[in-house]
């Protein structure tokens, strides 16, 4: 399986509005990065020791977003 060098920017337009941040595709974006790492590692295992450590630090901060309603008030604001 290659990689796909696409992802990224996928990704990156998902969490913008015309070159303007939007954290309202943030969250749907970080959790596709991450359900689209973990099917790498689980098929290619070779790739696990490059991608584990960005997906355990993807994964610390979306564990910690979820001990603060601050991304539901910046939601709310969009």
């Amino acid at each position: 399986m290659a990689l796909n060098a696409q992802y990224p920017h996928v990704l990156q337009k998902a969490m913008s509005h015309e070159k303007t941040p939007v954290l309202a595709g943030t969250f749907p974006a970080v959790q596709s990065l991450m359900s689209k790492w973990e099917r790498m590692v689980s098929k290619e295992p070779d790739y696990a020791p490059w991608i584990k450590p960005g997906l355990d630090c993807v994964l610390k901060c979306y564990v910690r977003r979820n001990d603060t309603h601050a991304h539901i008030i910046a939601l709310c604001k969009c």
